[in-house]
């Protein structure tokens, strides 16, 4: 790690946890490294902008780290060949979920050790 980034990481404040539910927006801030502790923790209807804005004020810095609610997040794990095209995975899709039909594939590299 350069020295730059130890900087950084040692005196940025960490980032907000976000949750976005049904009818409310949850907001959390932990700080320190060795025995971490609440900083702050905030729920605010979903619909009130300026308790949101309010919200958002009473915490330090400006990175989040987003949970979508599963209402808006459609996920299906599948096992296609390593050499198989975005055709063929959309296909394997479409025959577990119709909803898939006009879906955009990403590619994640994910490391397995077994």
């Amino acid at each position: 790690m350069g020295t730059f980034q130890w900087l950084h990481n040692s005196f940025s404040p960490p980032p907000i946890a976000v949750q976005f539910g049904g009818d409310v927006i949850r907001l959390m801030q932990i700080k320190g490294n060795t025995e971490p502790e609440l900083e702050g923790a905030v729920e605010v209807a979903s619909g009130d902008f300026a308790g949101i804005g309010e919200a958002l004020a009473s915490f330090h810095g400006k990175q989040c780290v987003a949970c979508l609610p599963p209402t808006d997040v459609l996920l299906q794990h599948i096992r296609v060949g390593i050499d198989a095209d975005d055709a063929v995975i959309q296909a394997e899709l479409i025959k577990k979920d119709a909803r898939w039909e006009n879906t955009e594939i990403r590619k994640i590299c994910v490391k397995s050790t077994g």
